[in-house]
């Protein structure tokens, strides 16, 4: 079932849809719209959807509302919920891991734009997943100093082959994958 996102009597950009008996809930943000429709977004969410995980697709700007709103939506107090991100919106999801440590439970940051200095890093609780591609060196170093940086159960995994926007389909079937795998252990087991 799919609902529209609604902030006291506004509509927020974005959709929230359960995978039935979910074992948590992936906010999938990005920085545009947070409509599901986009094919590569879409293929993300019905991997998601297998894994037993509801998602909550929302713009970047409007993630830390969205994720207040998530709260009373998800049923059974306790359900988990996880942040999907990609590029700068990476940046966003572990600045809101760090300041929000009770609403975040897990992370997974797609070729994250994400400053290895940043204070913030070393106060996320929440286990992260970076996902990097092979072909952009710059960028997978820029990982490696997260993973440094990062003070909280990590692991770094490199797709072979993929461009920096990940956008090939078997690229993005592994991040999808990994990303779902990463979810289910996480936000069906716990962290702390």
């Amino acid at each position: 079932m799919t609902q529209a996102v609604r902030i006291g009597s506004r509509r927020c950009p974005g959709e929230f849809e359960s995978a039935g008996r979910d074992i948590g809930v992936v906010a999938f943000a990005d920085g545009l719209d947070g409509a599901a429709g986009a094919a590569g977004n879409r293929a993300v969410v019905q991997v998601l959807h297998r894994y037993g995980l509801g998602t909550l697709c929302v713009g970047l700007a409007a993630l830390d509302e969205a994720l207040a709103w998530l709260g009373p939506q998800t049923g059974p107090a306790g359900t988990r919920v996880g942040v999907l991100a990609a590029c700068e919106g990476a940046a966003e999801a572990l600045r809101l891991a760090a300041v929000r440590p009770a609403r975040i439970a897990a992370v997974v940051s797609c070729n994250g734009r994400v400053d290895p200095d940043g204070e913030h890093l070393a106060l996320v609780h929440a286990p992260t997943l970076l996902i990097a591609g092979d072909t952009d060196d710059p960028l997978l170093a820029l990982q490696r100093a997260v993973m440094r940086a990062l003070r909280c159960e990590k692991r770094l995994e490199v797709v072979p082959g993929a461009t920096p926007w990940l956008d090939q389909p078997v690229a993005l079937d592994a991040v999808a994958q990994l990303a779902g795998a990463w979810f289910a252990r996480h936000l069906r087991n716990g962290w702390r």
